[in-house]
């Protein structure tokens, strides 16, 4: 959350009653859990994990996804590569195995292929080799030195 709360409820009393409710209750008491502004919790398979309290900066790399941006912290290469194709239809072929473990962290462009080839080229000696119109092969600049 990056402003206000949000109660998050099993879906059993209609909208007008929890609204009510929420009106009247402290928040220890309303049916089910609030989650306040810098906090984020997770709810998968309709179970819900503990609310957990982030900076207002973690939040906003969590969020990047809204604006198109994608935001890796040290991942390595082959999970960042793996996300980026969630928002392109480029799939990503990884030559030299020792490339997966490369760490990257930065900022970018959800769609912006050339400017991650670009960064992968001069910050960590790739090369690249578009197979097709949405296959690109990487693979290291420089193999004698590894």
């Amino acid at each position: 959350m990056t402003e206000g709360r949000v109660l998050i409820s099993e879906s059993y009393q209609p909208i007008d009653q929890l609204v009510k409710q929420q009106t009247r209750l402290t928040t220890d008491r309303l049916p089910g859990v609030v989650i306040a502004s810098g906090e984020i919790a997770t709810i998968e398979n309709s179970a819900y994990t503990a609310n957990k309290r982030m900076s207002f900066e973690q939040i906003q790399r969590v969020l990047a996804w809204q604006q198109g941006m994608l935001v890796f912290n040290g991942q390595p290469l082959d999970e960042a590569l793996t996300e980026v194709s969630r928002y392109t239809t480029i799939k990503f072929e990884i030559i030299d195995s020792i490339l997966t473990q490369t760490k990257v962290s930065g900022y970018f462009k959800a769609n912006d292929i050339d400017g991650l080839l670009e960064s992968l080229k001069n910050n960590f000696n790739v090369q690249f080799e578009k197979v097709n119109n949405n296959i690109i092969r990487l693979s290291l600049s420089n193999k004698k030195n590894h």
